[in-house]
């Protein structure tokens, strides 16, 4: 029971630290034109990764255990891949904080 509070704990915490963050980045890379389509894109990603999550993971994880935790692995080096490649085009005043 400690383990899975402390669990629940841990990952509310990450995601308070990163919530406004991820908001702030996507309304800050849009151009002005545009920011509905970023936001409402970044929402629906979030969105449609809460709905397939949870089904994929149930089917990984009955199939195989190991070969679950090889595609989250895969996964996550796929998206740190995309986000450091990412970083290098975004506008600089939408990845620095703002100055004062």
């Amino acid at each position: 029971m400690a383990v899975l509070v402390v669990a629940t704990l841990v990952f509310t915490l990450a995601e308070l630290l990163h919530t406004a963050p991820a908001a702030s980045l996507a309304a800050g890379a849009a151009p002005a034109g545009l920011r509905g389509r970023y936001l409402a894109v970044h929402q629906m990603t979030w969105a449609v990764g809460q709905v397939v999550a949870p089904a994929g993971f149930s089917a990984l994880v009955s199939f195989s255990p190991p070969l679950l935790w090889a595609a989250l692995g895969t996964l996550l080096a796929l998206a740190a891949a995309g986000l450091l490649r990412l970083a290098e085009r975004l506008p600089a005043e939408a990845v620095s904080a703002p100055a004062g």
